[in-house]
């Protein structure tokens, strides 16, 4: 049997048709209003990430970083204008993007509403992240190679950080390689220039002019030795002597010397070692070795080379460190291994209060480090010249870093075979741009 509907359900349908209607009209525009919202969200978040990578460079000026900031704004769907308030720069680390607009709707406009302005707001900041930089060179020449590879040369750097970030490369200047290089890399390799390719590379990551600069990562926080930390003096005779020290007189020219921790002031070594019979200079040394010993109370187990030289031989010569950090300063002050061979661990405890534990060798004078010929280059530790020139060339054997290298140069070419195998002695950081909350003041 059927039933027809009573007749004034049809009103009634008609009566609700209306606010149905209005209810989808709401809806629609809603989500379009959401949608457009968020992508304003994505413009003023791009706008803001790429302008703190702008600021990272040491060369941009606000300007740059809001031309940057603008354009990638425009980039990712905001139709501008772009108001010259809308990027704020403040230095050192942050910038600032609030955007907003008028959306057109569609059907609310029949209730007089023709458009609703959204807006959005991002905040990016410089902030660091662990480097794990095995090998970091300091020239900030931006236009010169502060890592440079010519030859057929290995450059090797292997391990992993606490972060679990590969071992890494760093240069706050161009990197340029030259013939047939192997670089191995188990991290990234970054640098501020330039980098230019040649020979076989392989690496986690590769970045080139990155802009930044990352700084020195002991200046102002480990201090150098002074003569307060150590207790001897190393002269070629003690006679009249008046220092502030207890003087002990230079061992006798032998084939192996060893010496302590100690001042060793204006020497030349191993020839100024004096002759049991005779005079004339020490040409019988084969081996200097620095040895640790047990010092009186507050005596670092350094030998602190004030404008001393230590010279190697051609061939068959050593240089060895045996838990004694080597510090060279003055205006004399040098290590030249020659095609000497070169064997040094660093003290594995702080050798003094504002020392560093597990610093091996530091070049405080700026003086160039020339390795050179066929002998063995092993480091365990620091190798820390923040102002030289390293270079390491010719053939050597054994050419390896247990922990890692901060110089403002390297070069290395010939044949040489460069190995870091990372243990890390500092923290070093790279610099990176994240979003971060807003402040309720940018509102």
């Amino acid at each position: 049997m059927r039933h027809q509907l009573p007749a004034q359900v049809l009103p009634l349908l008609a009566l609700l048709l209306v606010p149905l209607l209005g209810f989808a009209a709401l809806g629609t525009d809603a989500a379009y209003l959401y949608s457009q919202r968020r992508l304003t969200q994505n413009a003023v978040d791009a706008a803001a990430l790429a302008g703190a990578r702008e600021l990272l460079k040491r060369t941009a000026t606000d300007p740059q970083v809001t031309q940057v900031a603008t354009t990638y704004a425009t980039a990712n769907g905001f139709p501008g204008p772009i108001p010259p308030d809308a990027i704020s720069v403040q230095r050192p680390d942050t910038v600032r993007v609030r955007l907003d607009r008028s959306v057109p709707l569609f059907f609310l406009p029949v209730l007089g509403t023709d458009t609703l302005r959204v807006s959005a707001r991002a905040t990016a900041r410089i902030t660091q992240a662990p480097g794990e930089y095995a090998l970091l060179a300091l020239e900030d020449l931006i236009t010169d190679p502060g890592i440079y590879a010519n030859g057929t040369t290995d450059i090797s750097v292997r391990g992993r950080g606490p972060s679990g970030r590969g071992a890494s490369v760093r240069s706050n200047a161009a990197i340029d390689t030259r013939g047939t290089v192997t670089f191995i890399v188990d991290g990234c390799i970054d640098a501020a220039g330039t980098i230019n390719q040649n020979g076989t590379w392989q690496y986690d990551c590769l970045n080139a002019e990155l802009g930044d600069y990352v700084p020195d990562p002991l200046a102002g926080r480990v201090r150098p030795p002074s003569l307060n930390d150590v207790h001897y003096e190393y002269r070629r005779t003690c006679e009249n002597y008046a220092g502030p020290l207890v003087c002990r007189p230079l061992p006798l020219c032998a084939e192996t010397v060893v010496l302590g921790p100690g001042l060793y002031r204006n020497l030349e070594l191993p020839r100024d070692l004096p002759r049991g019979q005779g005079g004339g200079p020490c040409t019988q040394a084969r081996i200097i070795r620095f040895v640790r010993e047990s010092t009186p109370t507050g005596s670092a187990p350094v030998a602190l080379l004030d404008g001393t030289r230590l010279e190697l031989g051609n061939t068959n010569t050593r240089l060895e460190s045996q838990g004694v950090m080597l510090y060279v300063t003055g205006s004399g002050g040098i290590i030249d291994p020659k095609n000497g061979e070169l064997h040094l661990k660093a003290p594995e405890n702080a050798p003094y209060a504002g020392g560093l534990a597990g610093l091996a060798v530091w070049i405080a004078n700026c003086s160039i480090f020339d390795s050179q010929g066929n002998g063995e280059f092993f480091v365990r530790g620091l190798f820390y010249a923040p102002c030289s020139r390293v270079t390491m060339h010719g053939n050597p054997y054994g050419t390896a870093v247990q922990g890692q290298v901060i110089v403002k140069d390297l070069i290395v070419r010939g044949t040489a075979n460069f190995i870091v195998d990372y243990q890390k002695v500092t923290d070093t950081f790279r610099n990176t741009v994240v979003l971060v909350p807003n402040a309720p003041d940018s509102e």
